[in-house]
């Protein structure tokens, strides 16, 4: 019935504005008015911080002189020592367009989103001796950041990135110059939830994750638990993001995940280039019992072999939250200002609808 009466009160408005006589001077734009007043842009930057973490050593490559076409490729002929490979990984990106790679005619992931650099393990693509890198981008523009880590077994590496010396060609069969400039770092935190890794500086990474295990081994949702992660390799020196996420061990289902931040309290010396993560962590609250598994990622974490930072446990849901296992006595009182809300004896505003 209410909203019958709004209806037709405003028809009844709308008819009286059609029938009433609107002066001509109000309707007509006033452009030739003589006077005109000043205006203030009402709109704000948006600033954010470039990402500050470690990033890509060489250049970003691109034509030298633009042309018309659908694509543009990028090649080089780089030569590695002649002894036996440890380990070897490619990271790349490009700034437009959708990416592919190849090592030696192998083809590689495609990499189609800026901020998020593509990095595979090429361990068993390269050799000793002539390697061939190139790239291809979908757009005849676009410029590629590219960077290929070799470690070698006698702990020495080669790093072979974008720059000048690598050649282009829009139809494929005449290779030209390349111009190369400054990298352009991303912006930092591309994603709130989780820690932003746009790349991977293998200088740094552990020789060996050893070993993970959480304490206790079953763990309530909600309760504080223990991390203990052992690896090989160099101590971070300063606090760092790292993502944590948990799965279902048997589907690999995702539970959780998030951002956490570790400082150099939470770290341990366990003995020579060795240490343990040892930190703190509150379980999710609201999730479901599983057997799980929880997984670290970040840069002081990687290994050279790409072992991931994993321990197993058991995750048991909670029907109560600690916080709220008393049970609420909730009453109407009649007061001088009306009727008022009350739990366990102290007054409380009800929100309609709310809980």
């Amino acid at each position: 019935m209410k909203r019958n009466l709004f209806l037709m009160t405003a028809l009844c408005l709308f008819n009286l504005l059609s029938a009433a006589e609107i002066p001509e001077e109000i309707l007509k734009p006033q452009y030739n008015s003589p006077i005109w007043s000043s205006v203030t842009p009402a709109f704000g930057i948006y600033k954010k911080p470039l990402y500050a973490g470690p990033f890509f050593c060489g250049k970003k490559i691109g034509a030298a002189k633009k042309t018309a076409g659908d694509k543009i490729a990028f090649r080089k002929e780089t030569v590695l020592e002649e002894k036996a490979v440890s380990n070897a990984w490619l990271q790349y990106f490009s700034d437009s367009g959708t990416m592919s790679a190849t090592l030696n005619g192998i083809a590689l992931p495609r990499c189609g989103n800026p901020s998020y650099p593509e990095f595979c393990n090429v361990t068993d693509k390269v050799k000793a001796g002539t390697n061939e890198l190139s790239f291809t981008v979908d757009k005849c523009d676009a410029n590629v950041t590219a960077e290929l880590f070799v470690r070698y077994a006698d702990g020495t590496f080669s790093r072979v990135s974008t720059d000048d010396t690598f050649a282009c060609s829009i139809d494929g069969s005449s290779w030209l110059p390349v111009e190369a400039s400054e990298v352009v770092r991303p912006l930092s935190d591309e994603n709130f939830n989780r820690a932003y890794f746009p790349y991977f500086d293998m200088t740094r990474a552990q020789s060996h994750f050893i070993q993970g295990a959480v304490q206790p081994v079953v763990a309530n949702a909600g309760e504080t638990i223990r991390l203990l992660f052992d690896f090989q390799g160099p101590i971070p020196r300063q606090a760092f993001p790292a993502t944590l996420s948990i799965r279902a061990k048997a589907s690999g289902n995702l539970i959780w995940d998030e951002k956490v931040i570790f400082t150099t309290e939470d770290l341990v010396i366990t003995g020579q280039d060795k240490w343990q993560l040892c930190a703190k962590y509150t379980m999710p609250l609201y999730v479901d019992s599983a057997d799980a598994v929880i997984r670290l990622e970040a840069n002081e974490f990687f290994t050279t072999d790409g072992t991931p930072a994993v321990a197993d446990f058991t995750l048991k849901r909670i029907d109560v939250d600690p916080k709220f296992a008393e049970k609420s006595d909730v009453e109407v009182r009649q007061t001088a200002n009306g009727p008022q809300f009350f739990r366990n004896g102290k007054p409380f505003f009800a929100l309609w609808g709310g809980v």
